[in-house]
């Protein structure tokens, strides 16, 4: 997860929404960034090999308690699976997950993390999404006479349904597609 909505909810600029709403844009926009740039934000020294059974992720190592806390976000590949996860608890035999995952024996999971203007910018997103999401495809409004101009929301000029204008902050973080 990008940041906690809890964290979030505490800004005054989201007071005015509720934190599962603001938890499930905020996945909306993590998933959008991590599309729009083909960069996962993957941490290279904090990656290892875990069986997963029941939710709960049992490393081959116990040294990688101090790495790992509660609410890391964490991707989890398998030869069936590859999608981000959540740490709800960590405790001595392991960690456990806040989503729903299918036991595997042999899982490769890699600590996310993301920069700090990566969060920035998806807070700004998040502003946006909750302050003039209602106005989307509004080019120019005047009041007398009451006239309004829309522009084309297409592929060119939209990510996942925002603004390219507001993923700018990204073009440092973009990969190559491989």
């Amino acid at each position: 997860m990008l940041i906690l909505a809890s964290e979030v909810k505490q800004m005054s600029r989201f007071s005015n929404l509720s934190e599962t709403d603001i938890e499930r844009k905020l996945k909306k926009i993590e998933y959008a960034i991590r599309g729009y740039t083909h960069n996962d934000f993957l941490s290279k020294e904090i990656r290892f090999y875990a069986e997963i059974e029941n939710k709960n992720i049992i490393p081959f190592s116990s040294k990688l308690n101090p790495y790992l806390k509660v609410n890391d976000t964490v991707l989890i590949k398998n030869e069936y699976i590859r999608d981000l996860y959540t740490i709800k608890e960590i405790n001595d035999s392991g960690f456990t997950l806040k989503e729903d995952f299918v036991d595997n024996i042999y899982n490769l999971i890699i600590k996310v993390n993301y920069p700090f203007e990566v969060i920035e910018g998806a807070l700004d997103v998040l502003e946006w999404d909750s302050t003039m999401r209602k106005k989307v495809g509004i080019k120019s409004e005047s009041l007398s006479r009451h006239s309004i101009t829309y522009y084309d929301n297409d592929s060119n000029n939209t990510i996942n349904g925002y603004p390219v204008s507001l993923f700018g902050f990204l073009n440092p973080y973009k990969k190559v597609r491989t």
